[in-house]
């Protein structure tokens, strides 16, 4: 059940109409909340279910650790108020000890389900290094393949820093458990983020959502927002990333250049408009979700894209791996291993290969070396915002055209393939160091992407103007646009690419 599937839009439209329509006009505010945050849990199960009803059970069972687990750690933490560090030393080890326990769950749950054959096939191609004898990968895997549940990496890192702010002491435990199974399977945001903390989602659980007609418009156009980035923008790109990385020898330098722009737009507009569309589908129901994109693309360093490009991802790795590592309070070579070690994990976070893995680490050596070179940058950025606009955007300029053509190249070469034997080949042809330079594919390719991009980067600049809610005006009256969405919506439904692709960061 993909957002941007007719399913969705008739279950959406059920929530929101059960919510505010009949569950709203319940008698007495304990109630009211009550039976739609049971509604609502339930609600998510059926969307989580729709893909395996299995993936419910591991959801449920995540969900009950961990809460128990914060259960624990409070308790303990409370025994403690007024003991010396002799006496309260027994239950501290209890709380850490629920804490440990939580942890095992929810990252043996990732590397068991995602992580099992990439462990199994990297062992066997070790072996194989040493003994060319030791077998076929399938003589040493299990008889059956274990499958991916959907958006399992999302969950289980929102679940798990839970646990972790309970033991910092950074929020108080959430001692209903409707509350807590609510959190963590909030079916807008489940299955591809943004990734929400307790401290952010929980709050709002306090009283019934409260919902304006200036939030349901918002909600509206941000929806929209992202459905025209997936399934008019992202789906008509995507065959043409397809076709050059299906059979990337039989191509050369100008067909991909061409896959690497469209998957590097393929992949922004696909995870960015689920994102939007997860945020608006929140605002409809009288819930905020953080934001998860700042126009990337606008960025001049890898650092500052990392800062716009999945936010909420960034931010955890933040507060849950790079502070706890030390951050930026360590000395410059501690530091700029905590950069590398946080860019590492979150390659493999990505995906279960080795391409994701060098693709974060490549990310990782750049930061590096943007740390390492930023006290020669900065005062010369500075002397060159200085000079006058003409240096002043020549120098801009540079840093986006670093940015961009890493990203590109690094977001096709590694994040795209499915081989990292594969990876090799492609950067050569990116670079013009074989394969043709001849025109070889259909100028109708050319044209839908330049087009898409196009459309891309007006998407940036009305974003910026009018969906991000700083709008230099409103183009159209009330009136006018309660009339126009719909309208818009049934249009583009028409434009949409019938063969939809699944969201890319579904996998993940």
């Amino acid at each position: 059940m993909i957002f941007s599937s007719g399913i969705f839009v008739f279950f959406f439209a059920l929530v929101f109409l059960t919510q505010w329509y009949i569950i709203a006009r319940i008698p007495g505010e304990s109630r009211r909340k009550i039976v739609l945050f049971s509604f609502l849990l339930l609600a998510s199960y059926a969307f989580y279910m729709s893909w395996d009803w299995r993936f419910g059970l591991l959801i449920l069972f995540s969900t009950f650790v961990d809460y128990w687990a914060g259960i624990i750690i409070s308790k303990q933490h409370s025994s403690t108020e007024g003991l010396d560090d002799e006496e309260s030393a027994p239950a501290l080890r209890k709380a850490r000890f629920a804490l440990i326990v939580s942890l095992l769950v929810n990252l043996g749950s990732l590397a068991t389900f995602k992580y099992f054959h990439f462990f199994v096939d990297s062992f066997h191609a070790l072996m194989s290094a040493v003994d060319p004898n030791f077998g076929s990968p399938d003589q040493h895997q299990l008889l059956f393949r274990i499958i991916l549940p959907v958006g399992i990496s999302f969950f289980t890192f929102q679940s798990m820093s839970y646990t972790i702010d309970v033991y910092r002491k950074v929020i108080p435990v959430e001692t209903s458990f409707l509350k807590f199974a609510l959190f963590v399977s909030f079916f807008p945001q489940l299955v591809a983020g943004p990734i929400v903390t307790a401290r952010e989602f929980l709050p709002q659980l306090t009283s019934f959502p409260r919902i304006s007609s200036d939030h349901l418009r918002e909600g509206c156009r941000i929806f929209l927002l992202g459905f025209i980035k997936k399934s008019v923008l992202a789906d008509s790109v995507a065959p043409y990333a397809d076709m050059i990385h299906s059979a990337p020898l039989e191509y050369g330098f100008f067909a991909h250049w061409l896959g690497a722009i469209a998957f590097t737009m393929q992949l922004y507009l696909d995870f960015s408009g689920y994102s939007d569309m997860a945020i608006g589908s929140a605002r409809l129901l009288g819930f905020q979700l953080p934001e998860n994109f700042r126009l990337p693309y606008l960025s001049r360093s890898i650092s500052e894209h990392w800062q716009r490009w999945h936010i909420s991802l960034s931010r955890w790795f933040r507060d849950y791996l790079y502070i706890p590592l030390g951050g930026n309070r360590v000395g410059p070579a501690r530091h700029k291993v905590n950069i590398f070690a946080v860019m590492a994990t979150s390659g493999l976070w990505h995906g279960a290969a080795w391409t994701y893995v060098l693709w974060g680490v490549t990310h990782g050596l750049a930061m590096v070396a943007e740390a390492f070179l930023k006290p020669w940058i900065d005062p010369l950025a500075e002397k060159m915002e200085n000079l006058g606009s003409i240096p002043r955007n020549v120098w801009r300029f540079v840093g986006w055209l670093y940015q961009i053509l890493f990203v590109t190249i690094f977001n096709t070469v590694l994040f795209r393939v499915e081989d990292i034997g594969n990876a090799w080949p492609i950067f050569k042809r990116l670079m013009a160091m074989e394969g043709s330079m001849a025109m070889d594919i259909r100028p109708t390719h050319y044209r839908t992407v330049f087009l898409v991009l196009l459309a891309m980067i007006a998407g940036h600049y009305l974003g910026r103007i009018y969906f991000s809610g700083n709008q230099l005006r409103n183009p159209l009256p009330r009136w006018a646009e309660n009339l126009a969405l719909p309208i818009v919506l049934v249009i583009l439904t028409q434009l949409a690419v019938l063969d939809q692709t699944t969201f890319i960061y579904f996998a993940f």
